[in-house]
């Protein structure tokens, strides 16, 4: 009979300590470090999305100037004896795509900035900034032999 009221007590006593659980130093603190690390999570979640927005943003900007550079290419091969239409055209092409580079400038410069801010060293970000910035030197100076190869078709044609 002994036992069975030490058993008895000794369950209510377990049964007691285990609810309070809850009412814990120990549970509380693991509640707040679960809570903390979730917002550091999303605060994670909402810095890669960012930073994929900005890719996508840079990767569609190049798509354009490409395609605005191969418009403008074949507009430029019969601008000699063109009327001066064709010529503003191929200025209008060549003015969007020199503010199509500024754009992906100052995209590469935000992300290079948000890359800063996160503080830690992505070796694959830090790639992809170089390289984005490369085809973009690379771009700027396809502008420039472009832009050089007009002004000497300009040239041309007010000679004749």
């Amino acid at each position: 009979m002994k036992t069975i009221k030490f058993f008895t007590i000794i369950t209510a006593l377990v049964l007691v300590t285990s609810s309070c659980v809850e009412n814990s130093g120990k549970y509380k603190a693991a509640i707040a470090e679960r809570d903390s690390l979730a917002q550091v999570n999303m605060a994670l979640d909402s810095s890669y999305n960012q930073t994929l927005d900005i890719l996508n943003d840079i990767e569609q900007g190049f798509a354009e100037i490409n395609q605005q550079e191969s418009e403008m290419k074949v507009n430029l091969k019969g601008v000699e004896g063109a009327k001066i239409n064709k010529r503003a055209v191929i200025a209008a092409q060549m003015t969007a795509i020199k503010e199509g580079i500024e754009k992906n400038k100052a995209k590469i410069a935000e992300l290079r900035q948000l890359a800063a801010k996160n503080g830690k060293a992505n070796n694959v970000l830090s790639a992809t900034i170089k390289r984005l910035q490369a085809q973009m030197d690379e771009k700027d100076a396809q502008i420039q032999t472009l832009q050089s190869e007009l002004n000497q078709k300009n040239i041309t044609i007010n000679e004749l």
